[in-house]
């Protein structure tokens, strides 16, 4: 019988202990837009467009590959400029959001672009075309960079 005694009541202590000893996982916040379009931003250009299953509040809109350079390399460059259009319409201060309407922020997302464009190069070329494609790249980087401030919004 004092066997059965001590098993009841190490049975009882346990029972009434369990509930206080092991806490209720606690709720965790979601992440705000901001860490939203970071970690969609930080995402290469390919993955990157599947982002869009959260859409809300983000403006997903895009021009394309829009530059003044004689080379349309919007067929090229698609995913990149859609990821560098939502970067500037979310961010910047002319967008609805302006999620951080500053020249740094502006600069990460330009140079996201950069990166971007030449993953494109890498992967479909090799040698001499590669490097004229990373080019073409640098190039319309450098059109962001000098005539991208009025999109950006400041």
């Amino acid at each position: 019988m004092p066997l059965r005694r001590t098993i009841r009541t190490v049975a009882t202590a346990l029972a009434l202990a369990l509930p206080t000893a092991v806490a209720a996982p606690q709720a965790v916040a979601a992440p705000s837009p901001i860490e939203r379009a970071d970690a969609a931003m930080a995402r290469d250009a390919s993955s990157f467009v599947s982002q869009r299953t959260f859409a809300p509040p983000f403006d997903w809109s895009n021009d394309g590959c829009s530059n003044p350079l004689p080379v349309n390399a919007d067929d090229l460059f698609h995913v990149p400029c859609v990821q560098h259009d939502f970067g500037y319409r979310n961010y910047g201060a002319r967008g609805r959001l302006r999620l951080d309407p500053t020249s740094t922020r502006r600069r990460w997302v330009d140079d996201r672009f950069l990166v971007e464009m030449r993953r494109v190069c890498d992967r479909r070329f090799g040698g001499a075309r590669r490097t004229a494609c990373r080019g073409v790249a640098r190039a319309y980087w450098a059109g962001v960079r000098t005539f991208g401030a009025r999109a950006f919004g400041y």
